[in-house]
Parts: C-alpha cells; sequence; structure tokens
C-alpha cells in the first residue's frame, strides 16, 4: 500500500466517550482526531469535550467559545476552523511591507494577532473541522502539530489540538490520512449507538431539543439497521434516499415534536421523508398503520392480569410483526412520559407476553422519555441483566 493509503483500523468510541479523550489529550498536549460518518456528532462531541477539559482543569463551567469573543487572560477556549472552505493561502496570507516579505497567520490562529491575550495566557483547543476534506490543508496541520509552528506564527505552549472528519468509505469527498499525521496523533472512529443516541443521561450531545420523539426513539431501537445504520445503507438500500444519520433524525424528531405534527398531513411527511430518506420513512410509516391493531390497548393497560388470555392471544399473533410490537411498545412510552408512576403498570402489561426482549426496549425507551424512570424498582435488575447496553 502507497503512505497516503489509510490502511489502519483505529479504534471506536462512541460520541459521549470521544468527549472524554479530549480533557486527557489536553493535559499531555497529544493531538486527537475523531474519524466518522456524515452527520454522526463528531464536532459536537469535540466541544463537549473542550467543556469538559474547561471544567476539569480550570474550574470553568464550560470553555468560551472563542468565534463569539476572545477569551480573557487564562480562559480556556476552543476555536473550530474548517479546512474544507479553505486554501493554503488562508491559513498563512503573504504580506510585504516595507519591502519585507512574511506570511502572516489567519487571526483565528491563537495569539495571531491583539485581540488575543498574550501567549503565555493562551490555553485552548484548536478544532481543525473537516481535516480529511483538504489535502493541501492537512499538509499545513501536520505542520503545525508536528513542529507547532508554521511560518512565523508558533503555537503557544497552552493550545493543543483536536481535529475531525469524515472516513473514506463515508462517500463525503474525503482523502486519506497520511501515515506521518496518523502517528503524530490519536485517531479514533467516532460511531454513535442506538442506546447512548437515546439516553438523555449519557447523550449529553443530541438532546439539545428535547428527548427524541418516542416514536422514533422505538423506531431506533426496535429497526436499528433501518434507521441507525452507520456507513452502508441495509439490503442493497440507495445511500442517496437513506440516510441514517443521527442529525437527521435528531431533525425528524424536532418535526414529529411540533405541535401541530400531523402524520396524515402529505406536506408534514414529505418532510420526514426529505429529512430521513426512504429506508428509514417507509419503516416509520409501517409503525404508524400498526396502530391500528391496538383497538384494544386501552383496556388491556388497565387491566392487565384481568385480561390476561387476551393479552397473550395478541402476543402470539402478533410477535413477528415488528411495526406491531412498536405501536405497543409506543403507547406503553407515552405513559411513561406522562407520569412516571405509569411505569409499574406498563411494566404488569408487559410481563404478561413473558418477553424479555421486548421489556429491555420498553426500559430503553421509556428512560429516553423520562429519565426519571430510571430510579423506578425494578429498572436496576434490567439494567443489570443487559450490561451490555449503555442505559
Amino acid at each position: 500500500m502507497g503512505k497516503k493509503e489509510q490502511d489502519f483500523i483505529s479504534p471506536r468510541a462512541t460520541p459521549s466517550e470521544f468527549a472524554e479523550h479530549v480533557p486527557w489529550h489536553y493535559e499531555m498536549r497529544r493531538p486527537l482526531v475523531g474519524l466518522g460518518d456524515v452527520g454522526s456528532a463528531k464536532t459536537f462531541a469535540v466541544i463537549r469535550g473542550a467543556h469538559l477539559t474547561a471544567k476539569k482543569f480550570f474550574n470553568q463551567d464550560e470553555a468560551v467559545n472563542a468565534t463569539l469573543r476572545r477569551p480573557n487572560p487564562g480562559e480556556f477556549f476552543y476555536i473550530v476552523i474548517t479546512l474544507s472552505d479553505k486554501e493554503p493561502y488562508d491559513m498563512l496570507v503573504p504580506n510585504i511591507q516595507d519591502g519585507v516579505y512574511a506570511q502572516l497567520p489567519i487571526t483565528d490562529l491563537p495569539g495571531a494577532d491583539s485581540s488575543w491575550p498574550a501567549a503565555e495566557e493562551l490555553f485552548g483547543i484548536i478544532i481543525f473541522d473537516e481535516v480529511t476534506s483538504n489535502p493541501e490543508m492537512l499538509k499545513n496541520v501536520r505542520q503545525m502539530i508536528n513542529e507547532r509552528k508554521i511560518g512565523n506564527y508558533i503555537v503557544p505552549n497552552g493550545v493543543s489540538f483536536v481535529g475531525t472528519g469524515n472516513r473514506v468509505e463515508d462517500r463525503a469527498s474525503s482523502f486519506p490520512l497520511t501515515r506521518d499525521f496518523i502517528t503524530a496523533a490519536t485517531i479514533l472512529d467516532i460511531v454513535p449507538t442506538v442506546e447512548e443516541f437515546l439516553d438523555p443521561e449519557v447523550n449529553t450531545v443530541w438532546q439539545e431539543y428535547g428527548p427524541i420523539n418516542p416514536t422514533l426513539a422505538l423506531c431506533c431501537n426496535m429497526f436499528a439497521d433501518h434507521m441507525f445504520f452507520s456507513t452502508n445503507p441495509p439490503n442493497g438500500a440507495d445511500p442517496n434516499t437513506s440516510f441514517n444519520r443521527t442529525r437527521c433524525i435528531t431533525a425528524a424528531s424536532r418535526m414529529m415534536n411540533h405541535s401541530e405534527f400531523d402524520w396524515s398531513n402529505p406536506v408534514w411527511r414529505q418532510m420526514i421523508r426529505g429529512t430521513m430518506g426512504a429506508q428509514a420513512t417507509n419503516t416509520l410509516a409501517g409503525v404508524m398503520s400498526a396502530g391500528d391493531k391496538l383497538v384494544h390497548i386501552e383496556r388491556w393497560y388497565g387491566d392487565p392480569q384481568g385480561n390476561r388470555e387476551e393479552i397473550r392471544e395478541f402476543y402470539l399473533n402478533s410477535k413477528n410483526d415488528a411495526h406491531v410490537k412498536v405501536a405497543f411498545l409506543l403507547f406503553l412510552s407515552k405513559k411513561c412520559k406522562q407520569d412516571v408512576d405509569n411505569f409499574e403498570q406498563c411494566m404488569d402489561l408487559i410481563s404478561v407476553f413473558g418477553d424479555e426482549e421486548i421489556k429491555r426496549s420498553f426500559v430503553v425507551t421509556a428512560v429516553s422519555q423520562n429519565n426519571e424512570v430510571r430510579r423506578r424498582p425494578g429498572v436496576a435488575k434490567v439494567i443489570t441483566d443487559n450490561k451490555e447496553y449503555n442505559f
């Protein structure tokens, strides 16, 4: 393989895990790079990591976004420099003054001009976003990482680097990292998981707009291959019409949480289709239509044991219909969202099924909708029995 071939396998980290790497790498001034699919919360994970660093080492609640305002002396900051829209001369601008030629660094580089505090008072992280999008810019970044200088610019001692980018296989016009870059940094793949995505206590990255819509949460949980695939769409689906992206699911969730959302309105369905793609939307449509088969669910919920035989018959007739299962769990998760005290009644109904997978799926989704569920009796045992899931 040639020098520029990215023929290595990097360890995997979820976005929240990647955020925890940032403070340790900052302390060691070790460059850190997170690679992952489009829309997998890479940049948000780094920024979350910057906030963790500010809290751990500088007693700040969060890091200063130096793009919005320059930090005060000694104040921890981060600044995002997106490489996809830059050329090498953007990083070092040619300048002739009094007959002397020099290359001046862009003012976004910490300490590059008078808008920044003195170099010895600068502590922060430069986030190079989309490092795999521009080979020419990567040369500049590599020089800064290896030599801690570029042109006349010297990187302050208190500043470190984190990069993010797509992988070649993500079909995002990305280029492979070179070996000299790889050996100069810690390289991790950022790979979201359904469990972390849905858990508001673990997931500090995506939940900015509130919990994921319960219908979508259940679809992600029960149909991960269709809703939450990473790089290659399932069953050979067209990648141009099938979007896994956590970013896309989050956007669709905001639409479905809108007070005027109406699935029967074709305009809303078109919005969802254009946001998530065909594969995920078809799965969602199947779940929405399956709700018609649950005409007796309110009565079953009111008296699970009294309706035990009818519930068991429904389960045996529907256990191979995943869409009906999701619609059933959706009803119960909404009950928990309304009032956490409904949890035990929901578990009583689920116990009639005698299906541990349904129980686990319900607990994951209920926690995603109401974090108080985590503290209900019985939940601890489900979590203990399913340690492979990130509750």
